[in-house]
């Protein structure tokens, strides 16, 4: 055989192979019993060929390099029948995706992350780092899951930068009928337009227990921004902490942007560092409409216009604070500031709640009072440290939730754990991907040309 007749031979070989590929993943069937595994980018790239299939890591994988097609998609409103989801499994074994990057500016599909559109499945057991997805004209945007359908989640820890326009969220954009569970967002950079939160952008009918987010959050445009959650309806939150920046217009929290007026309920959580917007700005909830926050507290500083409150900005229909403080400064540029909560109306209730009054905070507890609800002031830091004192004493968990050191505000238990496993790391800033998914198969053929005319 000569030489350029060997060449021509393994040119072809190489074409066939990549038309027809031998082996798309690392073993298994692709069953429950027997998952497909993945032990590169690639083959995590080739679950779209499959969304039915159930997957596995086998190994730490990084994804550098590659513009990352999502798993799943939506071609229009992701609300409505225009979905071509990931119904599978995907476990992660605790292994860790690395650099997963996702940048489009022009694509008309909505549904942007590691899986753009998942339904009635479960996703488990991974990290992905430095993610950096950036889709700034699109809707649905989550480094994990653009728009997800009753889907489980569970023990899933991220960092990453996110930025789309509505519905964007750390770990969602938006979540139908969703569980999350142990899941930490470690340093995120999350931005959008509306509906903007560290861990979901917007939320129907889900809960989540035991969940922590640090970083940044802006939304620019609208309203519905909050550390953890943008907007909820039938939002159910146990056991939630969010620490960094929250930056929006309307309806912006340290944890919770805006409650639908539904049923909601926030218990067992925390916010600190520093919120501010324009109008129904709160340490831990902008607005709370038919919201019950219970055994809560905000030490985050607090500064916006019209309805800021040091805990809950408007506080309305039904809203219901109790056995829950504040400890940060807040700043009224206008009208209607308190140290707790900044409007309480329309069967707004307030019980068993207190606000540090120190130089920085309004000297009343609620800015502007329709319901004539009791808050106590307290003057000395210390009174929140203390488990015996009466804001905690029968109210609050004080064994299998929160750890009260006597000298610092009480932190949840499964924070302390998580922390140590999960240090926090440094912000994702830019991408450090080039844009070419995969290789594509033209692209490599004239590089293989290439090599065949030397």
């Amino acid at each position: 055989m000569n030489y350029m007749h060997y060449k021509t031979s393994l040119l072809l070989f190489l074409i066939i192979s990549l038309l027809y590929p031998i082996q798309s993943f690392s073993g298994g069937d692709g069953t429950p019993g027997n998952p497909y595994n993945i032990s590169n980018c690639v083959e995590l790239q080739n679950m779209s060929s499959n969304l039915n299939a159930h997957y596995q890591l086998e190994e730490s994988i990084d994804c550098s390099g590659i513009n990352f097609i999502p798993v799943g998609n939506c071609t229009a409103n992701c609300n409505g029948a225009n979905r071509n989801p990931f119904f599978g499994t995907f476990n992660g074994n605790n292994f860790t995706i690395d650099n997963l990057n996702i940048t489009n500016t022009t694509s008309p599909n909505s549904a942007w992350g590691l899986f753009g559109s998942a339904e009635s499945g479960t996703i488990e057991n991974l990290i992905i780092k430095d993610a950096y997805i950036n889709v700034p004209s699109n809707n649905y945007i989550g480094a994990l899951i653009g728009y997800s359908d009753v889907v489980n989640v569970n023990n899933v820890n991220v960092s990453a930068t996110v930025i789309g326009d509505r519905r964007v969220g750390g770990l969602i954009g938006e979540a139908y009928i969703v569980l999350v569970e142990n899941s930490y967002n470690n340093v995120v950079n999350i931005s959008g337009t509306e509906f903007v939160g560290g861990l979901i952008g917007y939320s129907r009918f889900v809960d989540t227990i035991n969940t922590s987010i640090y970083g940044n959050v802006e939304g620019s445009t609208f309203g519905g921004t909050g550390g953890g959650f943008g907007y909820g309806a039938y939002l159910i939150v146990d056991n939630a902490y969010f620490s960094g920046t929250v930056t929006g217009r309307d309806e912006v929290g340290g944890l919770l942007g805006k409650s639908g007026a539904t049923t909601n309920e926030i218990d067992n959580s925390a916010s600190s560092g520093s919120v501010s917007g324009r109008n129904n700005v709160g340490g831990l909830v902008g607005e709370s409409n038919q919201l019950r926050v219970s055994n809560s507290w905000s030490n985050s500083s607090v500064t916006g216009d019209i309805n800021v409150g040091g805990l809950v900005g408007y506080n309305i229909n039904y809203g219901d604070i109790r056995n829950s403080y504040s400890t940060g400064n807040v700043t009224v540029l206008v009208s209607e500031g308190g140290g707790l909560v900044g409007l309480n109306d329309l069967d707004g209730e307030i019980s068993n709640s207190y606000y540090l009054n120190t130089t920085g905070n309004p000297d009343i507890a609620i800015g502007f009072d329709v319901e004539a609800q009791s808050v106590t002031a307290i003057t000395d830091e210390n009174f929140f440290f203390n488990y015996s004192n009466a804001l905690y004493n029968g109210n609050w968990n004080n064994n299998t939730i929160w750890t009260f050191s006597g000298s610092s505000y009480p932190t949840l238990n499964y924070l302390i754990e998580e922390i140590e496993e999960n240090p926090i790391t440094s912000p994702v800033s830019e991408s450090t991907s080039s844009l070419f998914p995969m290789m594509s198969i033209p692209i490599t053929i004239g590089i293989l040309m290439a090599y065949l005319i030397i």
